[in-house]
Protein backbone atom coordinates (compact mmCIF):
# COMPACT_ATOMS: atom_id res chain seq x y z
CA UNK A 1 0.00 0.00 0.00
CA UNK A 2 2.94 2.64 1.21
CA UNK A 3 4.33 1.78 -2.63
CA UNK A 4 1.40 2.53 -4.50
CA UNK A 5 0.82 5.51 -2.90
CA UNK A 6 4.24 6.87 -4.18
CA UNK A 7 4.43 5.79 -7.23
CA UNK A 8 0.31 7.27 -7.34
CA UNK A 9 2.09 10.90 -6.11
CA UNK A 10 4.78 10.36 -8.70
CA UNK A 11 2.57 9.98 -11.61
CA UNK A 12 0.76 12.97 -9.98
CA UNK A 13 4.08 14.99 -10.24
CA UNK A 14 4.97 13.78 -13.86
CA UNK A 15 6.61 10.63 -13.40
CA UNK A 16 6.25 8.68 -16.91
CA UNK A 17 3.99 5.63 -17.13
CA UNK A 18 5.56 4.43 -20.82
CA UNK A 19 7.35 1.52 -18.52
CA UNK A 20 3.33 0.45 -18.55
CA UNK A 21 2.98 -3.71 -18.72
CA UNK A 22 -0.42 -4.04 -19.99
CA UNK A 23 0.22 -7.83 -20.25
CA UNK A 24 1.02 -8.79 -16.65
CA UNK A 25 -1.06 -10.88 -14.62
CA UNK A 26 -4.66 -10.12 -13.75
CA UNK A 27 -4.26 -11.85 -10.08
CA UNK A 28 -1.78 -8.83 -10.39
CA UNK A 29 -4.61 -6.52 -11.54
CA UNK A 30 -6.85 -7.93 -9.09
CA UNK A 31 -5.17 -6.70 -6.09
CA UNK A 32 -4.06 -3.98 -7.85
CA UNK A 33 -7.75 -2.67 -7.88
CA UNK A 34 -8.25 -3.49 -4.50
CA UNK A 35 -5.41 -1.67 -3.15
CA UNK A 36 -6.32 1.16 -5.48
CA UNK A 37 -10.10 0.85 -4.06
CA UNK A 38 -8.36 1.10 -0.14
CA UNK A 39 -6.36 4.20 -0.88
CA UNK A 40 -9.34 6.06 -2.57
CA UNK A 41 -11.26 5.77 0.51
CA UNK A 42 -8.47 6.13 2.99
CA UNK A 43 -8.72 9.70 0.48
CA UNK A 44 -12.43 10.42 1.54
CA UNK A 45 -12.36 9.53 5.02
CA UNK A 46 -9.33 12.38 5.86
CA UNK A 47 -11.38 14.23 3.43
CA UNK A 48 -14.64 13.74 5.44
CA UNK A 49 -12.69 14.40 8.87
CA UNK A 50 -11.06 17.53 7.54
CA UNK A 51 -14.29 18.99 6.16
CA UNK A 52 -16.24 17.97 9.82
CA UNK A 53 -13.19 19.75 11.50
CA UNK A 54 -13.01 23.32 8.69
CA UNK A 55 -17.10 23.34 9.50
CA UNK A 56 -16.59 22.86 13.42
CA UNK A 57 -14.64 25.98 12.98
CA UNK A 58 -17.43 28.02 10.81
CA UNK A 59 -14.79 27.63 7.89
CA UNK A 60 -16.92 25.77 5.42
CA UNK A 61 -20.64 25.16 4.94
CA UNK A 62 -22.28 21.94 5.90
CA UNK A 63 -22.23 20.07 2.75
CA UNK A 64 -25.57 18.97 1.44
CA UNK A 65 -26.43 16.33 -1.55
CA UNK A 66 -28.87 17.69 -4.05
CA UNK A 67 -31.05 14.69 -3.03
CA UNK A 68 -31.29 13.44 -6.61
CA UNK A 69 -29.83 10.24 -5.69
CA UNK A 70 -32.37 9.69 -2.84
CA UNK A 71 -35.32 10.88 -5.98
CA UNK A 72 -33.99 9.06 -8.30
CA UNK A 73 -34.03 5.53 -5.92
CA UNK A 74 -37.20 6.04 -5.18
CA UNK A 75 -38.79 6.59 -8.86
CA UNK A 76 -36.71 3.74 -10.02
CA UNK A 77 -36.39 -0.10 -9.36
CA UNK A 78 -33.11 -1.03 -7.52
CA UNK A 79 -32.16 -2.90 -10.46
CA UNK A 80 -32.30 -0.29 -12.47
CA UNK A 81 -30.56 2.24 -10.21
CA UNK A 82 -27.79 -0.48 -9.64
CA UNK A 83 -27.55 -0.62 -13.86
CA UNK A 84 -27.20 3.20 -14.74
CA UNK A 85 -24.95 4.23 -11.24
CA UNK A 86 -22.84 0.88 -11.08
CA UNK A 87 -22.58 -0.25 -14.66
CA UNK A 88 -23.57 2.28 -16.98
CA UNK A 89 -22.37 5.51 -15.61
CA UNK A 90 -18.83 3.88 -15.03
CA UNK A 91 -18.59 2.93 -18.46
CA UNK A 92 -19.82 6.62 -20.21
CA UNK A 93 -17.38 8.02 -17.49
CA UNK A 94 -14.37 6.14 -17.88
CA UNK A 95 -14.87 6.50 -22.01
CA UNK A 96 -15.48 10.34 -21.78
CA UNK A 97 -12.65 11.29 -18.87
CA UNK A 98 -9.90 8.47 -19.44
CA UNK A 99 -10.53 7.68 -23.04
CA UNK A 100 -9.48 10.52 -24.52
CA UNK A 101 -6.03 10.46 -22.58
CA UNK A 102 -5.27 7.25 -24.76
CA UNK A 103 -2.90 6.53 -27.62
CA UNK A 104 -5.04 4.12 -28.84
CA UNK A 105 -6.55 5.51 -32.31
CA UNK A 106 -10.00 3.21 -31.42
CA UNK A 107 -10.38 4.29 -28.13
CA UNK A 108 -9.96 7.94 -28.88
CA UNK A 109 -12.55 7.33 -31.42
CA UNK A 110 -14.97 6.19 -29.35
CA UNK A 111 -14.55 8.50 -26.68
CA UNK A 112 -15.06 11.20 -28.89
CA UNK A 113 -18.43 9.42 -29.60
CA UNK A 114 -19.55 9.23 -25.65
CA UNK A 115 -18.56 12.91 -25.04
CA UNK A 116 -20.95 14.12 -28.56
CA UNK A 117 -23.27 11.77 -27.27
CA UNK A 118 -23.23 12.54 -23.23
CA UNK A 119 -23.19 16.38 -24.17
CA UNK A 120 -26.08 16.54 -26.46
CA UNK A 121 -28.19 14.66 -24.46
CA UNK A 122 -27.69 16.93 -21.62
CA UNK A 123 -28.56 20.14 -24.11
CA UNK A 124 -31.28 18.38 -24.75
CA UNK A 125 -32.26 17.50 -21.89
CA UNK A 126 -32.74 13.63 -22.39
CA UNK A 127 -31.93 11.29 -20.11
CA UNK A 128 -28.73 9.27 -21.67
CA UNK A 129 -28.91 6.09 -19.87
CA UNK A 130 -31.83 5.46 -21.30
CA UNK A 131 -32.41 3.96 -25.08
CA UNK A 132 -35.40 6.14 -25.61
CA UNK A 133 -36.34 7.80 -28.97
CA UNK A 134 -34.82 11.01 -28.13
CA UNK A 135 -31.62 9.42 -27.03
CA UNK A 136 -31.62 6.93 -30.18
CA UNK A 137 -31.27 9.50 -32.87
CA UNK A 138 -28.71 11.38 -30.38
CA UNK A 139 -26.69 8.10 -30.40
CA UNK A 140 -27.16 7.10 -33.96
CA UNK A 141 -25.77 11.12 -34.88
CA UNK A 142 -22.89 10.80 -32.27
CA UNK A 143 -21.78 7.39 -34.00
CA UNK A 144 -21.64 9.13 -37.45
CA UNK A 145 -19.70 12.07 -36.51
CA UNK A 146 -17.28 9.76 -35.34
CA UNK A 147 -17.36 7.01 -38.27
CA UNK A 148 -17.08 9.91 -40.58
CA UNK A 149 -14.33 11.85 -38.66
CA UNK A 150 -12.11 9.00 -37.00
CA UNK A 151 -9.13 9.68 -39.00
CA UNK A 152 -9.02 13.49 -38.08
CA UNK A 153 -10.25 12.61 -34.40
CA UNK A 154 -7.81 9.63 -33.62
CA UNK A 155 -5.26 11.42 -35.56
CA UNK A 156 -4.60 14.68 -33.92
CA UNK A 157 -5.66 13.39 -30.15
CA UNK A 158 -3.23 10.71 -30.50
CA UNK A 159 -0.32 13.20 -31.33
CA UNK A 160 -1.54 15.09 -28.26
CA UNK A 161 -1.75 12.11 -26.00
CA UNK A 162 1.99 10.44 -27.22
CA UNK A 163 4.00 13.65 -25.83
CA UNK A 164 3.31 12.79 -22.14
CA UNK A 165 4.64 16.17 -21.43
CA UNK A 166 1.53 17.33 -22.85
CA UNK A 167 -0.73 14.12 -21.85
CA UNK A 168 -0.17 14.97 -18.20
CA UNK A 169 -1.84 18.45 -18.62
CA UNK A 170 -4.92 16.42 -20.28
CA UNK A 171 -5.15 14.09 -17.47
CA UNK A 172 -5.40 16.91 -14.58
CA UNK A 173 -7.96 18.97 -16.66
CA UNK A 174 -9.61 15.35 -17.28
CA UNK A 175 -10.31 14.95 -13.73
CA UNK A 176 -10.96 18.28 -12.75
CA UNK A 177 -13.78 18.04 -15.13
CA UNK A 178 -14.48 15.03 -14.17
CA UNK A 179 -15.07 16.50 -10.04
CA UNK A 180 -17.05 19.09 -12.22
CA UNK A 181 -19.31 16.64 -13.55
CA UNK A 182 -20.13 15.45 -10.20
CA UNK A 183 -21.43 19.27 -9.19
CA UNK A 184 -25.06 18.47 -9.25
CA UNK A 185 -24.74 15.66 -6.81
CA UNK A 186 -24.39 18.38 -4.20
CA UNK A 187 -27.28 21.69 -3.24
CA UNK A 188 -24.41 24.95 -3.68
CA UNK A 189 -26.53 27.18 -2.75
CA UNK A 190 -25.05 29.88 -1.30
CA UNK A 191 -22.01 27.81 -0.28
CA UNK A 192 -18.90 29.33 -0.56
CA UNK A 193 -16.11 28.70 -2.98
CA UNK A 194 -13.86 26.76 -0.12
CA UNK A 195 -17.56 24.53 0.69
CA UNK A 196 -17.52 23.78 -3.21
CA UNK A 197 -13.94 23.06 -3.14
CA UNK A 198 -13.45 20.23 -0.65
CA UNK A 199 -16.85 18.77 -1.63
CA UNK A 200 -15.52 17.95 -5.30
CA UNK A 201 -11.54 16.84 -4.05
CA UNK A 202 -13.00 13.11 -3.90
CA UNK A 203 -13.93 13.45 -7.33
CA UNK A 204 -10.96 14.67 -8.56
CA UNK A 205 -8.64 12.23 -6.55
CA UNK A 206 -10.72 9.20 -7.69
CA UNK A 207 -10.62 10.75 -11.42
CA UNK A 208 -6.88 10.91 -10.91
CA UNK A 209 -6.85 7.27 -9.62
CA UNK A 210 -8.78 5.98 -12.87
CA UNK A 211 -6.13 8.52 -15.37
CA UNK A 212 -3.52 6.65 -13.79
CA UNK A 213 -5.29 3.05 -14.14
CA UNK A 214 -6.13 3.19 -17.50
CA UNK A 215 -2.89 4.22 -18.55
CA UNK A 216 -0.98 1.50 -16.86
CA UNK A 217 -3.43 -1.41 -17.04
CA UNK A 218 -5.74 -0.33 -19.71
CA UNK A 219 -9.51 1.38 -19.76
CA UNK A 220 -11.01 -1.62 -19.42
CA UNK A 221 -9.23 -2.15 -15.57
CA UNK A 222 -10.11 1.70 -14.98
CA UNK A 223 -14.12 0.79 -15.39
CA UNK A 224 -13.51 -2.19 -12.62
CA UNK A 225 -11.87 -0.08 -10.52
CA UNK A 226 -15.25 2.63 -11.23
CA UNK A 227 -17.62 -0.25 -10.96
CA UNK A 228 -16.20 -1.11 -7.64
CA UNK A 229 -16.09 3.01 -6.20
CA UNK A 230 -19.66 3.18 -7.07
CA UNK A 231 -21.02 -0.04 -6.07
CA UNK A 232 -19.87 0.88 -2.66
CA UNK A 233 -22.28 3.82 -1.42
CA UNK A 234 -24.81 2.48 -3.70
CA UNK A 235 -25.58 -0.73 -1.89
CA UNK A 236 -25.01 1.49 0.97
CA UNK A 237 -27.86 3.62 -0.22
CA UNK A 238 -29.89 0.72 -0.68
CA UNK A 239 -29.64 -1.09 2.34
CA UNK A 240 -30.39 2.31 4.35
CA UNK A 241 -33.57 2.59 2.23
CA UNK A 242 -34.57 -0.58 2.74
CA UNK A 243 -34.06 -0.14 6.55
CA UNK A 244 -36.10 2.86 6.68
CA UNK A 245 -38.90 1.52 4.43
CA UNK A 246 -39.32 -1.35 6.98
CA UNK A 247 -39.20 1.42 10.12
CA UNK A 248 -41.94 3.07 8.20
Amino acid sequence: MKQLFINFFDFLQGASYLDKDINIGAIYKILFIGKAIGLIFLFKVIIGFLSLLLNKYGLIDPSKGSGDLTSWLSETSNSQFILEVVILAPFFEEFAFRGIIQSNRLTLTLAFIVISYLIICILNRANFYSLTARTLPIGIFSILIGFFFHKYISYYLANLTSNYKINIYIIWLSAFLFSLWHYNNYDFTNARPQTILLALLPHLISGLFFSWTSLMYGLKWSIILHIINNAIPVLIIIFRASQESKVA
